[in-house]
């Protein structure tokens, strides 16, 4: 009782090849991978826009995530948004004093970055 196997005759049809995925889908994988925050900065259309993002980001986020954050304002060549970060992470991570308040040049140099950011999401100069 020998039973023969069949054998097909001819081999499937090989799987046409994709190629590389262009450039805008790779840019959209990487930023789907992000942090939301800097996904959102990232598709921003504006300077302005991105300001408006960066204002409402809770201190806890930004201190947590302020390499991401960076990053992405890099990537958009937004300048203030990296000074900002950098005020408000150094802001967060000061010292106190004895009563509790940070460092007056540390408060200077914070209120100057936010005041800048609030110009430019009010529709200043970007």
């Amino acid at each position: 009782m020998s039973a023969e196997i069949a054998i097909p005759r001819t081999l499937p049809e090989p799987r046409p090849r994709r190629g590389r995925p262009t450039n805008e889908v790779v840019q959209q994988r990487r930023e789907e991978g992000l942090f939301w925050i800097a996904r959102q900065i990232l598709r921003a259309m504006t300077d302005a826009e991105r300001a408006a993002i960066l204002l409402r980001v809770p201190d806890l986020v930004l201190t947590q995530k302020s390499g991401v954050l960076t990053e992405a304002c890099q990537a958009c060549r937004f300048t203030d948004g990296v000074g900002y970060i950098a005020a408000r992470a150094a802001a967060t991570s000061a010292t106190r004093d004895e009563d509790g308040r940070m460092p007056e040049d540390t408060l200077r140099q914070l209120e100057f970055w936010r005041r800048g950011l609030v110009a430019l999401a009010q529709g200043g100069p970007s």
